[in-house]
């Protein structure tokens, strides 16, 4: 068994800072893709 992976056996813990929030309630697929591409390709 796999320990202290997220969602086996470690809790998920919400990032303080994250590098990038998309609020997949709001946008596609394919543009939540998008936006993480540019955000990638912009760093």
């Amino acid at each position: 068994m796999l320990k202290n992976l997220t969602g086996i056996d470690s809790l998920y813990e919400e990032p303080i800072a994250p590098d990038v929030r998309i609020d997949t309630t709001q946008c596609s697929i394919a543009d939540a893709i998008t936006l993480i591409t540019q955000r990638l390709i912009h760093e």
